[in-house]
Protein backbone atom coordinates (compact mmCIF):
# COMPACT_ATOMS: atom_id res chain seq x y z
CA UNK A 1 0.00 0.00 0.00
CA UNK A 2 2.98 2.37 1.13
CA UNK A 3 4.66 1.99 -2.41
CA UNK A 4 1.52 2.95 -4.29
CA UNK A 5 0.77 5.82 -1.88
CA UNK A 6 2.24 8.64 -4.43
CA UNK A 7 0.34 7.30 -7.24
CA UNK A 8 -3.15 6.79 -5.51
CA UNK A 9 -2.68 10.52 -4.12
CA UNK A 10 -2.12 11.92 -7.75
CA UNK A 11 -5.37 9.70 -8.83
CA UNK A 12 -7.56 11.40 -6.23
CA UNK A 13 -6.02 14.84 -7.40
CA UNK A 14 -7.16 14.05 -10.76
CA UNK A 15 -10.78 12.53 -10.04
CA UNK A 16 -11.29 15.31 -7.43
CA UNK A 17 -10.30 17.88 -10.30
CA UNK A 18 -12.58 15.99 -13.02
CA UNK A 19 -15.43 15.40 -9.74
CA UNK A 20 -15.43 19.37 -9.50
CA UNK A 21 -14.67 21.17 -12.59
CA UNK A 22 -17.18 21.82 -14.87
CA UNK A 23 -17.25 20.76 -18.20
CA UNK A 24 -17.58 22.96 -21.75
CA UNK A 25 -21.45 23.16 -20.43
CA UNK A 26 -20.87 24.63 -17.44
CA UNK A 27 -21.62 21.00 -15.33
CA UNK A 28 -19.61 19.76 -13.21
CA UNK A 29 -19.14 15.80 -13.31
CA UNK A 30 -19.91 15.44 -9.59
CA UNK A 31 -23.48 17.21 -10.30
CA UNK A 32 -24.09 14.50 -12.71
CA UNK A 33 -23.00 11.54 -10.39
CA UNK A 34 -24.84 12.72 -7.24
CA UNK A 35 -27.92 13.10 -9.22
CA UNK A 36 -27.56 10.10 -10.95
CA UNK A 37 -27.77 8.55 -7.53
CA UNK A 38 -31.03 10.72 -6.05
CA UNK A 39 -28.41 12.80 -4.27
CA UNK A 40 -28.62 16.57 -4.22
CA UNK A 41 -25.72 18.64 -5.58
CA UNK A 42 -26.60 22.04 -3.89
CA UNK A 43 -28.24 22.81 -0.96
CA UNK A 44 -30.73 24.59 -3.19
CA UNK A 45 -30.96 21.89 -5.68
CA UNK A 46 -33.71 23.57 -7.32
CA UNK A 47 -32.25 26.42 -8.50
CA UNK A 48 -28.85 25.16 -8.45
CA UNK A 49 -27.64 27.78 -4.93
CA UNK A 50 -26.50 27.42 -1.85
CA UNK A 51 -23.71 25.25 -0.86
CA UNK A 52 -22.44 23.21 -3.72
CA UNK A 53 -21.83 19.65 -2.59
CA UNK A 54 -19.68 18.43 -5.44
CA UNK A 55 -17.40 21.70 -5.72
CA UNK A 56 -17.31 20.57 -1.38
CA UNK A 57 -16.65 17.24 -1.90
CA UNK A 58 -14.09 17.53 -4.83
CA UNK A 59 -11.66 19.86 -2.82
CA UNK A 60 -11.53 17.22 0.33
CA UNK A 61 -10.88 14.38 -2.26
CA UNK A 62 -7.96 17.20 -3.87
CA UNK A 63 -6.64 18.18 -0.48
CA UNK A 64 -6.60 14.02 0.61
CA UNK A 65 -4.62 13.29 -2.30
CA UNK A 66 -2.33 16.79 -2.20
CA UNK A 67 -1.56 14.93 1.60
CA UNK A 68 -0.59 11.73 0.17
CA UNK A 69 1.33 12.85 -2.93
CA UNK A 70 3.32 15.54 -1.38
CA UNK A 71 4.38 12.59 1.76
CA UNK A 72 5.34 10.09 -0.77
CA UNK A 73 6.86 12.58 -3.45
CA UNK A 74 8.74 14.87 -0.62
CA UNK A 75 12.63 13.76 -1.89
CA UNK A 76 11.07 15.14 -5.46
CA UNK A 77 12.23 19.22 -5.67
CA UNK A 78 9.48 21.48 -5.58
CA UNK A 79 6.89 18.88 -5.70
CA UNK A 80 4.01 21.09 -3.83
CA UNK A 81 4.69 23.58 -6.68
CA UNK A 82 4.59 21.03 -9.74
CA UNK A 83 1.40 19.73 -7.81
CA UNK A 84 -0.31 22.68 -7.84
CA UNK A 85 0.55 23.70 -11.10
CA UNK A 86 -0.83 20.61 -12.23
CA UNK A 87 -3.74 20.62 -11.23
CA UNK A 88 -4.47 24.30 -12.59
CA UNK A 89 -3.13 23.14 -15.75
CA UNK A 90 -5.98 20.62 -15.70
CA UNK A 91 -8.22 22.97 -14.43
CA UNK A 92 -7.82 25.13 -17.35
CA UNK A 93 -7.79 22.40 -20.08
CA UNK A 94 -10.48 20.50 -18.71
CA UNK A 95 -13.96 22.33 -20.51
CA UNK A 96 -12.25 22.77 -23.46
CA UNK A 97 -10.77 18.95 -23.91
CA UNK A 98 -14.44 17.86 -22.74
CA UNK A 99 -15.81 19.60 -26.06
CA UNK A 100 -13.30 18.52 -27.85
CA UNK A 101 -14.04 15.04 -26.82
CA UNK A 102 -17.49 15.43 -28.89
CA UNK A 103 -16.03 15.54 -32.20
CA UNK A 104 -14.48 11.67 -31.14
CA UNK A 105 -17.20 10.74 -29.96
CA UNK A 106 -20.08 12.17 -32.42
CA UNK A 107 -17.81 12.01 -35.08
CA UNK A 108 -20.45 9.23 -37.03
CA UNK A 109 -23.44 11.29 -36.02
CA UNK A 110 -26.21 12.48 -38.06
CA UNK A 111 -29.05 15.52 -37.80
CA UNK A 112 -30.25 16.50 -34.59
CA UNK A 113 -27.56 13.57 -32.92
CA UNK A 114 -24.28 15.52 -34.13
CA UNK A 115 -25.86 18.84 -33.43
CA UNK A 116 -25.43 20.80 -29.58
CA UNK A 117 -26.10 23.84 -28.80
CA UNK A 118 -23.85 25.70 -26.34
CA UNK A 119 -26.45 27.83 -23.85
CA UNK A 120 -23.36 29.41 -21.50
CA UNK A 121 -21.51 30.65 -24.39
CA UNK A 122 -24.41 32.54 -26.06
CA UNK A 123 -26.11 35.81 -25.41
CA UNK A 124 -29.26 36.99 -26.40
CA UNK A 125 -30.70 41.10 -25.97
CA UNK A 126 -34.29 42.41 -26.10
CA UNK A 127 -35.23 45.57 -26.94
CA UNK A 128 -38.77 46.97 -27.86
CA UNK A 129 -38.61 49.61 -30.70
CA UNK A 130 -41.74 50.98 -32.95
CA UNK A 131 -44.45 48.35 -30.98
CA UNK A 132 -42.00 45.63 -31.77
CA UNK A 133 -39.57 43.16 -29.82
CA UNK A 134 -35.97 42.92 -31.71
CA UNK A 135 -34.13 40.24 -30.19
CA UNK A 136 -30.19 39.87 -31.68
CA UNK A 137 -28.79 36.89 -30.61
CA UNK A 138 -25.30 35.40 -30.38
CA UNK A 139 -25.90 31.77 -30.40
CA UNK A 140 -22.68 28.97 -30.33
CA UNK A 141 -24.07 26.23 -32.24
CA UNK A 142 -21.28 22.83 -32.37
CA UNK A 143 -21.25 20.38 -35.28
CA UNK A 144 -19.83 17.55 -34.32
CA UNK A 145 -20.40 15.32 -36.95
CA UNK A 146 -18.79 15.02 -41.04
CA UNK A 147 -21.73 16.35 -42.49
CA UNK A 148 -23.27 19.89 -43.21
CA UNK A 149 -26.53 20.20 -41.06
CA UNK A 150 -29.26 22.25 -41.65
CA UNK A 151 -31.52 23.51 -38.94
CA UNK A 152 -33.73 25.98 -37.59
CA UNK A 153 -32.78 28.06 -34.32
CA UNK A 154 -35.57 30.41 -32.42
CA UNK A 155 -35.60 31.45 -28.93
CA UNK A 156 -38.15 29.43 -26.20
CA UNK A 157 -39.28 32.76 -24.40
CA UNK A 158 -39.77 35.07 -27.44
CA UNK A 159 -43.60 36.04 -26.24
CA UNK A 160 -44.96 36.01 -29.78
CA UNK A 161 -46.85 33.47 -32.38
CA UNK A 162 -45.51 35.39 -35.55
CA UNK A 163 -41.68 34.76 -35.07
CA UNK A 164 -40.11 33.32 -37.77
CA UNK A 165 -37.24 30.21 -37.30
CA UNK A 166 -33.70 31.07 -38.55
CA UNK A 167 -32.35 28.97 -40.87
CA UNK A 168 -28.55 28.28 -40.33
CA UNK A 169 -26.05 25.44 -41.90
CA UNK A 170 -23.96 24.30 -40.05
CA UNK A 171 -20.20 22.98 -41.26
CA UNK A 172 -18.70 19.52 -40.86
CA UNK A 173 -16.80 19.08 -37.40
CA UNK A 174 -17.45 23.13 -36.58
CA UNK A 175 -17.57 25.10 -33.45
CA UNK A 176 -19.42 28.68 -34.22
CA UNK A 177 -21.12 31.79 -33.19
CA UNK A 178 -23.82 32.74 -35.34
CA UNK A 179 -25.35 36.27 -35.28
CA UNK A 180 -28.95 36.02 -35.35
CA UNK A 181 -31.56 38.48 -35.15
CA UNK A 182 -35.35 38.43 -34.53
CA UNK A 183 -38.06 40.47 -34.36
CA UNK A 184 -41.89 39.66 -32.55
CA UNK A 185 -44.57 42.01 -32.56
CA UNK A 186 -45.71 43.33 -29.31
CA UNK A 187 -48.94 45.11 -28.14
CA UNK A 188 -49.02 48.60 -28.44
CA UNK A 189 -47.31 50.82 -25.55
CA UNK A 190 -45.79 47.33 -24.30
CA UNK A 191 -41.85 47.99 -23.79
CA UNK A 192 -38.98 45.61 -22.96
CA UNK A 193 -35.34 45.95 -22.96
CA UNK A 194 -32.79 43.30 -21.31
CA UNK A 195 -30.29 40.47 -21.75
CA UNK A 196 -30.26 36.91 -21.44
CA UNK A 197 -26.54 35.48 -21.06
CA UNK A 198 -27.77 31.70 -21.09
CA UNK A 199 -30.89 32.03 -23.69
CA UNK A 200 -33.20 28.84 -24.05
CA UNK A 201 -32.71 28.21 -27.62
CA UNK A 202 -34.68 25.65 -29.53
CA UNK A 203 -32.93 23.97 -32.37
CA UNK A 204 -34.97 21.90 -34.85
CA UNK A 205 -34.81 20.11 -38.55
Amino acid sequence: MKRFKGLIGVGLIIFGLIFGVNTYQYQAAGDIILRFLGLPAWSNNAESTGLHYSAILALIIVVVGFILAVSHYKEVPRIKLKLVLGSIAIAVLYPLLTEQSMFILKANAKGLEAVEYIKNKSTCEYETMDDQLNIDCSVKINNYGKNTEDVYVYPSNDGGSDLKPEKLSLPPHSQNVYHISFYVSVDEGEAFIGEDGEPDIIVVQ
